[in-house]
């Protein structure tokens, strides 16, 4: 369910939650922050029909590519960052990102937050009064009104700008230590600020949509089971955009990070950024 609150003249407030059957009273709170502190630095995606998906539906009978229409909605420019993050945490008590750990540094403040589950992201995004995108949502961002598949042609700005486009070096590892020391160092030699790289922006000027870090969204995986009926994979949550760490020829804003363990899950790859609903 998506429950959104009004507070007359001042915002609102929205938040998602899957609730069962429901056997007890379910306690939801929400923060409401107001309208124009809110919606700085997002864009608006106006409501228009565009292009989701790839592939034919016998390729893809969930994902397939075809024409879909959406409400408005906003979405940030750019991906949160670590001190927006800590932020948050200070404000909250949240518990801290891995990638933090030796400790934070100045250093970190403007590149995106990473290793955060899902639950964190939405955490973050409900106090700060917004949510996740859907994963539509996401697309309709990054491939605009005519189903782009790049923020730019690659011939204009190679693939690999966005990415480390190789593997990480694993040859200064130790085995008795954490692997987030190591990804740390990698972190830091190959992520971007998250208001870098201009000339790779989408044509509505969002920044680092495909590489940096891929980003959470607010879907659960679905398949068609071989009776034809869909099922949904409430373990398997979806990230798009494609993190640091993968290599250019993988970049693409259709294809789809299938996570399991999303309340667990803390890549090194991936971040998020927050969406809005537009009230009517």
């Amino acid at each position: 369910y998506r429950v959104l609150v009004v507070r007359d003249g001042f915002g609102y407030g929205e938040f998602t939650r899957r609730i069962e059957v429901p056997r007890f009273l379910t306690r939801c709170d929400v923060v409401i922050r107001p309208t124009e502190f809110v919606g700085q630095d997002m864009v608006t995606m106006a409501s228009a029909e565009f292009i989701v998906g790839s592939g034919t539906e016998e390729q893809a009978p969930i994902y397939y590519e075809r024409k879909v229409t959406l409400p408005a909605f906003q979405i940030d420019e750019a991906e949160v960052t670590n001190a927006q993050y800590r932020e948050f945490v200070l404000a909250t008590g949240h518990r801290e990102t891995p990638i933090w750990s030796n400790p934070y540094e100045a250093w970190m403040d403007d590149l995106p937050v990473v290793t955060v589950t899902l639950r964190d992201a939405q955490a973050y995004a409900e106090w700060a009064g917004k949510r996740l995108p859907t994963n539509w949502e996401w697309e309709r961002a990054g491939r605009g009104l005519q189903g782009s598949l790049f923020p730019v042609a690659p011939g204009v700005l190679s693939l690999a700008d966005y990415v480390l486009d190789r593997p990480v070096d694993w040859s200064e590892w130790k085995a008795d230590e954490s692997p987030i020391g190591l990804f740390r160092s990698e972190y830091r030699r190959s992520v971007q600020a998250v208001r870098s790289l201009p000339e790779g922006r989408t044509a509505e000027g969002l920044y680092h949509m495909l590489g940096n870090a891929a980003e959470w969204v607010e879907n659960t995986c679905a398949e068609v089971s071989a009776a034809g009926s869909v099922v949904v994979r409430h373990a398997l949550w979806l990230a798009k955009g494609s993190g640091w760490t993968c290599t250019a020829t993988e970049l693409t804003f259709s294809g789809l990070d299938v996570i399991p363990g999303s309340d667990v899950t803390q890549d090194p790859a991936i971040g998020f950024r927050c969406a809005r609903s537009i009230l009517p």
